[in-house]
């Protein structure tokens, strides 16, 4: 598995997350729901969606920038529960954003973690810093643990995250229950960390684009 895990994040992290990083000035913010509108959220309007097939997970991503902040939410279907799930999830982004701290010889640091909950949804949030940018992220499973989800807001020096991103984020639990009933195999720690390992590597590149802009502007 982890020769999988390593041969598959630097595929699907530039398929899914080759998408604009520009800073967009402020916008409509509009509701963003997957296809099987198993989950809401919004976002600045510009939001763009991409899915990837990897093995028997489909992982979806939507991203959108706005005032020097990047928000993503990751979803995949299939994290049956296991007691290291939402964990999981988190350590895989965490793991991402620690390397590309270290190829652009910044200072990496977990600020503080706290419990997370909101409707339909339970998890962990994460304050990070790398180099001036500051992000924070939830690592998340539905309340009937089928599904898993990962939230990034990105920013760098000096923007401001808007917590309406993540006060908005709403997961429908019978929806899920539909969607995905066989859900019955304990996975949920390898599925979670790819699925952090894909959201971390698409914050990470955006958060490496902003500290080089910066620098070559101080130049």
């Amino acid at each position: 598995m982890t020769k999988f895990l390593k041969w598959s994040a630097p595929i699907i992290v530039a398929a899914l997350f080759s998408l604009s990083s520009t800073v967009f000035a402020k916008s409509e913010w509009k509701q963003v729901q997957s296809t099987g509108k198993d989950f809401s959220i919004l976002m600045p309007a510009d939001a763009k969606s991409m899915d990837q097939r990897v093995k028997n997970i489909t992982i979806k991503a939507f991203t959108a920038s706005e005032n020097g902040t990047n928000y993503s939410i990751t979803h995949a279907p299939g994290i049956q529960s296991s007691p290291g799930a939402i964990d999981s999830i988190g350590e895989g982004a965490i793991s991402e954003f620690k390397k590309q701290a270290q190829a652009l010889g910044v200072d990496f640091k977990i600020d503080k973690t706290e419990e997370a909950k909101g409707d339909g949804w339970t998890g962990k949030k994460t304050f990070l810093s790398i180099g001036p940018a500051k992000l924070q992220m939830i690592a998340a499973l539905s309340e009937n643990k089928n599904v898993g989800f990962c939230l990034i807001a990105a920013s760098q020096a000096g923007a401001t995250q808007d917590p309406e991103f993540f006060d908005s984020f709403k997961v429908d639990t019978k929806r899920t229950n539909e969607l995905y009933p066989n859900n019955s195999k304990s996975i949920g720690e390898i599925i979670g960390r790819i699925l952090g390992i894909v959201a971390g590597g698409g914050l990470a590149f955006f958060i490496a684009h902003k500290i080089k802009q910066k620098n070559k502007s101080a130049s």
